[in-house]
C-alpha cells in the first residue's frame, strides 16, 4: 500500500512527483524501464529520448537508449513503439 508522504515542502507537487517516481523504481527494481509519451518538446535535456516528433517517448532503465532508438519515427506500423515493447516482452501498462 502508498502512503503520502508527510512534508512541510511548499512545492508539494514536486515531493508528491519524486516520492512516486522513486516508489515505482523500488518495485521494477534496478534491472525494471519505465517510458513515458512525451507529447512535447519541453521534457528536459537529459531525459533519453526515441525519435518521433509526433509521439515521442521519453525513457529510464539499463540500456533505455538501445530501446528508444530501435523504434522507428513512425507512430503505427513496423517498429512502432508498441511492436517494439511486446517483442522485447515488456508489460505495458497504462
Amino acid at each position: 500500500m502508498l502512503v503520502v508522504p508527510d512534508t512541510n515542502n511548499s512545492n508539494y507537487i514536486l515531493t508528491l512527483s519524486h516520492w512516486l517516481l522513486c516508489s515505482i523504481k523500488s518495485i521494477i527494481g534496478k534491472n525494471g524501464y519505465i517510458f513515458q509519451l512525451t507529447y512535447s518538446y519541453s521534457f528536459a535535456k537529459k531525459v533519453i529520448r526515441s525519435l518521433n516528433s509526433m509521439m515521442s517517448i521519453a525513457g529510464d532503465g539499463p540500456h533505455c537508449k538501445e530501446v528508444l532508438l530501435k523504434i522507428s519515427n513512425n507512430s503505427f506500423g513496423k517498429n512502432c513503439s508498441y511492436i517494439i515493447f511486446s517483442h522485447m516482452g515488456f508489460s505495458i501498462h497504462l
